[in-house]
């Protein structure tokens, strides 16, 4: 079975079968560059019944795991959970070693976990290399392109009643991504464009 599936942020929280590996494999590694809806999705594969550990939030858990000798309690027992990954973890091997262990501990005890990239890129990958095939599957998320930007923009902005006109023009806005679109929407004077409707 395919462990790698790759799309947009959509594809993954509508109606669309999740693959069979994703829904299944206990390791979920999603990657994809800031604002492209990793979390989202993770959110969605898990529904409601997760706990999510923000950067910080993970490494205030490394640090009473090192005092403590031993991790907070929902993060090795909790069936759910979401991390999204440290940045700068070239820098810090022992922060590294540490997530490792941490999700050989939850692989073992049979808990699912979904490690999301870290804004820098970072070297997230080199625990991917760590987990065995048969147990991760990996996500790679993308910002939508061509035809199919056009088609997301259509979309938002029958939902939202603004003319079409707006999807064609955000088609062409450089660097693209979800956030510089939505903000530009939010910023649009309702007057001006429900005058252009009548």
């Amino acid at each position: 079975m395919p462990s790698l599936v790759s799309g947009v942020y959509t594809e993954f929280i509508g109606n669309k079968p999740v693959p069979k590996t994703v829904r299944e494999r206990p390791i979920i590694f999603i990657f994809g560059p800031a604002g492209v809806g990793k979390t989202i999705v993770a959110k969605h594969l898990f529904e409601d019944g997760f706990v999510l550990y923000k950067q910080q939030q993970l490494m205030e858990a490394f640090l009473q795991k090192v005092r403590r000798r031993r991790w907070p309690t929902d993060l090795n027992s909790e069936d759910c959970l979401i991390i999204e990954g440290p940045c700068f973890l070239e820098q810090r091997p022992q922060i590294l070693m540490m997530l490792q262990s941490l999700i050989r501990l939850r692989l073992k005890k049979g808990l699912r976990t979904i490690i999301l990239d870290a804004e820098d890129l970072g070297p997230v990958r080199n625990i991917l290399r760590s987990i065995p095939n048969e147990e991760r599957a990996t996500i790679v998320l993308r910002f939508p392109e061509g035809r199919g930007r056009y088609r997301f923009l259509a979309h938002v902005c029958r939902e939202r009643g603004i003319p079409l006109r707006h999807a064609r023009r955000l088609m062409g806005v450089e660097p693209w991504n979800y956030s510089t679109v939505f903000n530009d929407l939010e910023a649009l004077d309702p007057v001006e464009w429900m005058g252009s409707l009548q």
